[in-house]
């Protein structure tokens, strides 16, 4: 028999608008940034240099046409307006609670880097994005759905027999906002329907949450779910 697939992907984005020729940026530490508002933060905060560069992807949109404000390592030192450039992993670091991205020479001092540095002007785009992996996505069988309960007033946890076939679960753990157990029931209700959606013809993906692409299923963002975490066995 066919069954339903329920896709889920963890929080991991953030876009800032640089308003100076600045070169550090807010990533971790702030309640406002982790998870953040729906779209824009992260499921968990990027834990070091070594985390940022592994498992991040970070682009820069040039407002304006600039000379000479990027490093040698790229196809040219110049950008033109609109223009998205991926920054090499050497120019990204994590200092304190901040992403810092190197430039080519502000200041003359440590961190700047003439080969893979960027010269950030007024009004670039940053985005820092979470490279999509097994480790933070996944579609788990509707047939293999164990329970939904709920583990305080503000978590509900969802759980599968594992996919590897191991002693453990998969689960999947949503955070939202105590209404005395209203959310709960919401949530509960939901991943029924989607696990028994289109019943005669089952075998479809359902994008039950991907915060990060602003998709959350009805029952979820009727609950307020604001975090989503996977533990895949």
């Amino acid at each position: 028999m066919k069954t339903n697939f329920l896709y889920f992907r963890e929080h991991g984005k953030l876009t800032f608008v640089a308003t100076a020729d600045q070169t550090d940026f807010a990533v971790k530490g702030a309640t406002t940034l982790v998870p953040g508002t729906l779209g824009n933060g992260f499921a968990t905060a990027i834990a070091d240099t070594t985390d940022l560069r592994n498992n991040h992807v970070v682009k820069i949109t040039s407002k304006e046409a600039n000379t000479g404000n990027r490093g040698s390592d790229y196809t040219s030192a110049d950008t033109v307006a609109g223009e998205v450039t991926t920054l090499e992993i050497e120019a990204l670091e994590i200092s304190g609670n901040n992403m810092r991205i190197k430039a080519l020479d502000h200041g003359g001092g440590p961190g700047n880097d003439a080969q893979e540095g960027y010269n950030i002007k007024a009004g670039d785009i940053v985005t820092v994005e979470l490279k999509p992996t097994a480790g933070n996505q996944a579609a788990f069988r509707a047939d293999r759905l164990l329970s939904v309960h709920s583990n305080s007033d503000t978590e509900t946890e969802i759980t599968f027999k594992a996919s590897n076939g191991t002693a453990a679960d998969d689960t999947v753990l949503l955070t939202h906002p105590d209404n005395n157990g209203a959310e709960f029931k919401l949530i509960s209700s939901y991943i029924y329907e989607a696990c028994n959606a289109n019943i005669n013809e089952r075998g479809g993906i359902i994008r039950v949450s991907d915060i990060q692409n602003n998709i959350l299923g009805k029952g979820l963002a009727d609950a307020g779910v604001t975090n989503m975490l996977l533990a895949i066995a």
